[in-house]
């Protein structure tokens, strides 16, 4: 006989007037009860929390945010809980199928499940990605630890049994858009909390990633660097493609050299080392890809954005390579241009026809399309062939189309060919 579901949805909150309304609404008609734990308010939160039939209890802020969501699970009647923070949200899709997985978990014995969280940016745009478990079971060893960067685990340590429904449901997460975003990243709370967890844990070293980017986000680099170096020189074993934590870490030591301007040797030492280890994030190649094909260094380039398109291809892009996917276009007009400028014509006219089949809109891949075709020397590909080719990709009854291929031809300056499109 199947269990009924009855799911709490629990949240901390601290002067989140301008999110908590939205985040008691999204998943009210499917929750038997909303926890709202206030850690010391001084605006409308609670006051917005109650007016909405929520619960709400005051919880005495210890700089712990684990012994705060603890307090919140312990205040829960259901059997499983939905444990999202005050700027995160299920859009009216998920929300409605929500407790269909819950209860399909229950029933297969499962304990939490995975979800998709997407972080916008300050122009409500989709800038990275992760899994959480934020909707689990009510357990009375399923404790979160650690006071800050908290992780969900049974008191034991053995393993949580989840279901993945990340393809399925994802939360959505503004907190570093706009006003809110931009005092939470002035406040030294979380680099003072991440310090003590430190000092208390140093064995702990997964928390320098942490650590990494709170000095990141503040421009001190060479600190970053030596954080992110202390994580990556700790991780034993495989890294998971998914292990975002670790990708994180690699990605950002190589942009702290970067931004330090640190020689060539030690950057491509860091590199050649990340890629080793870190086998289907395609964020690393690129991001060293483009590095060094804005200094010029087009061969060594076009190793690494090559690599980049492969782990694209062959991994894919879930919990991972973000920024890479988000810069296709970017890598296929580098890949276009190195090859352009090394003397490859062919691989020229591959990567930059494929830009174009995917981007009628890229100037630049058609520039260097033509390019290739008009050649170094006076024997151009015939104007007529050349038609006949672009009729393949592009609508030459399209006048948007037509202008676009106008102006490239014009930019080119290949003989004949800016009349011959319009004949």
């Amino acid at each position: 006989m199947k269990r009924r579901i009855r799911l709490s949805q629990a949240m901390i909150v601290k002067n989140e007037e301008k999110n908590i309304e939205r985040a008691l609404t999204w998943g009210k008609d499917i929750m038997c009860e909303q926890i709202v734990v206030d850690t010391g308010s001084t605006d409308k939160t609670v006051e917005i929390a109650e007016s909405l039939g929520a619960k709400v209890f005051r919880f005495e802020w210890i700089n712990d945010f684990s012994a705060a969501k603890n307090f919140a699970i312990e205040q829960c009647n259901g059997n499983w809980i939905a444990f999202l923070d005050a700027d995160e949200y299920f859009n009216e899709q998920d929300s409605k199928r929500l407790i269909k997985y819950v209860q399909e978990t229950d029933d297969n014995g499962g304990e939490g499940i995975f979800t998709m969280l997407v972080n916008l940016d300050s122009e409500g745009r989709p800038a990275t990605s992760a899994s959480q478990i934020r909707i689990f079971k009510k357990l009375s060893n399923l404790r979160y630890k650690r006071r800050i960067h908290e992780q969900l685990c049974h008191e034991d340590g053995h393993n949580i049994k989840v279901l993945d429904a990340t393809q399925e449901l994802t939360i959505w997460h503004t907190g570093y858009a706009g006003e809110t975003g931009l005092e939470k990243r002035k406040s030294n709370r979380n680099l003072n909390m991440i310090l003590k967890e430190i000092e208390d844990f140093p064995d702990g070293y997964d928390m320098y990633v942490h650590l990494g980017n709170e000095y990141f986000n503040r421009d001190r680099f060479d600190l970053a660097e030596k954080a992110y170096q202390m994580y990556i020189d700790h991780i034993s074993g495989d890294i998971l493609g998914t292990d975002a934590d670790a990708a994180d870490a690699f990605l950002h030591h190589l942009y702290c050299l970067l931004k330090q301007d640190k020689d060539i040797k030690t950057l491509f030492d860091a590199y050649n080392y990340a890629v080793i280890r870190i086998k289907q994030n395609a964020d690393i190649p690129f991001t060293m890809g483009r590095c060094l094909y804005n200094a010029g260094l087009y061969e060594e380039a076009c190793q690494c954005l090559v690599e980049a398109i492969r782990r694209l291809e062959t991994f894919g892009t879930l919990n991972k390579s973000q920024i890479a996917m988000q810069n296709i276009n970017l890598i296929y007009e580098m890949l276009s241009d190195s090859t352009y400028k090394l003397g490859d014509i062919k691989s020229a006219v591959k990567y930059s026809s494929t830009l174009i089949s995917v981007n009628r809109s890229s100037i630049k891949g058609l520039i260097i399309l033509l390019r290739s075709f008009k050649g170094y020397d006076d024997n151009p590909i015939p104007v007529s062939d050349v038609i006949n080719y672009l009729r393949k990709i592009y609508d030459f009854n399209s006048l948007r189309d037509i202008e676009v291929l106008k102006a490239a031809a014009r930019a080119v300056d290949y003989k004949g060919l800016d009349e011959a499109i319009t004949e």
